[in-house]
C-alpha cells in the first residue's frame, strides 16, 4: 500500500515522502520502504566500486502516516495567486511552500514557472508547474 510518511527530524520538518508499507506492528509501527530516499553510501574498503544506494527502510509511527493525495485537476495553476501556501517536490519529498511569484508566461502564453519560498526554512527557488500541487492540510 503507498502512503506519504511525515518527515521527521531537524532537517525534513514540513516534508512529506512517498512509501510503500512492508510490514505492520500491533503496537501501532508501520515498516515502510521508501521511493526517494536512500542508505547512506558507503565506499568499500579496497577502493573498489560502491554498490548503489538501497532505499531507506525503517519502522514509523502509524500516525505519521496518510494515504497521497489526489493529483490536482488540470489547470489548477491558473487560480494560484502570489501567497498560496502549496507543496512543491524537492529532492524526493513534498515540501511546504508559499508562492512568491509567477514567472512570465512562454512565447505560447504557456506558464514557464513560479518562484516559491520553503516555509520555516527562508530559501527561494523556481520551480515548474509539474513539481508542484495544492498544499493538503493534514491533521
Amino acid at each position: 500500500m503507498e502512503v506519504e510518511v511525515k518527515g521527521h527530524g531537524r532537517e525534513f520538518v514540513g516534508s512529506w515522502y512517498l512509501a510503500e508499507v512492508l510490514s505492520t506492528r500491533e503496537a501501532g509501527g508501520v515498516l515502510v520502504q521508501y521511493d526517494s530516499l536512500f542508505e547512506p553510501m558507503m565506499q568499500p574498503l579496497d577502493g573498489g566500486e560502491s554498490e548503489p544506494p538501497a532505499q531507506l527502510v525503517e519502522w514509523v509511527p502509524l500516525s505519521a502516516l496518510l494515504p497521497p493525495p489526489k493529483p490536482p485537476p488540470p489547470g489548477w495553476e491558473a487560480h494560484v495567486e502570489v501567497g498560496a501556501e502549496l507543496e512543491a517536490l524537492h529532492e524526493g519529498g513534498w515540501w511546504h511552500v508559499q508562492m512568491c511569484m509567477r514567472e512570465e508566461p512562454g512565447p505560447s502564453g504557456e506558464p514557464r514557472g513560479f518562484i516559491v519560498e520553503a516555509v520555516g526554512y527562508a530559501v527561494q527557488r523556481a520551480v515548474e508547474i509539474e513539481a508542484l500541487r495544492p498544499r493538503v492540510i493534514r491533521p
